[in-house]
């Protein structure tokens, strides 16, 4: 058995540094990818414009080109976010085969983790949209105020599904992906627990040897 199974089933270690410092680092790949490219004209008019001539600013946009790979880390923060739910629940499953999620206390902590973080964005969005348009008329990223009405929406995590981006926010769009996925874990568990996880993920018919 391998020590991370050893770990879970032990009930050990809650925590892993490991996966901790995977996640700060896909979230700050994240935020520099989206500041850097207020700013960014693209590789190729970078060198239609300086080729190899020495110019701090080309130069800076051709060593941070990777950044535009940035993007990809927040499929990186969900399969994160995905293995830190079910390792405690996987963990209590090992030690108990009758272990069930207990519902009501599993949505108030996710509720508690992820609804005030996306009522801040929502009033903070508004606000510097706000000002942005007051002060910076030709920004160019910001058209117009968010639409209030829109808010219950992405409450519900339908941005990208049924509601527009609210404002200059485009990024929000992953907060109604990780809701989504705090919703449909509780199935996904019990779906694991009764037919075994390859069962349930291969949508293969049980059978004896499956468990």
């Amino acid at each position: 058995m391998s020590t991370v199974v050893q770990e879970i089933k032990a009930g050990t270690k809650p925590r892993l540094v490991s996966i901790d410092a995977l996640r700060g680092l896909a979230a700050l790949a994240v935020v520099f990818f989206h500041a850097r490219e207020v700013n960014w004209v693209g590789v190729s008019q970078l060198w239609k414009e300086h080729h190899l001539s020495f110019n701090w600013n080309a130069w800076l946009g051709y060593l941070t080109a990777p950044a535009y790979l940035g993007g990809t880390a927040v499929t990186l923060f969900f399969v994160l976010s995905g293995y830190c739910i079910h390792r405690p629940h996987a963990g209590r499953l090992m030690k108990d085969a009758a272990y069930s999620i207990p519902l009501s206390s599993y949505f108030i902590r996710r509720a508690w983790r992820i609804y005030p973080v996306l009522i801040g964005a929502l009033i903070l969005t508004y606000f510097l949209d706000l000002y942005t348009l007051n002060h910076f008329p030709d920004d160019g990223k910001v058209h117009g105020l968010p639409d209030v009405s829109n808010a219950w929406k992405i409450l519900l995590a339908l941005q990208g599904t049924f509601a527009d981006q609210f404002g200059s926010n485009g990024p929000l769009w992953t907060l109604a992906v990780e809701i989504q996925l705090y919703a449909v874990y509780p199935i996904a568990f019990w779906m694991t627990k009764k037919r075994g996880a390859w069962s349930t993920w291969t949508a293969r018919k049980t059978t004896d040897s499956a468990h």
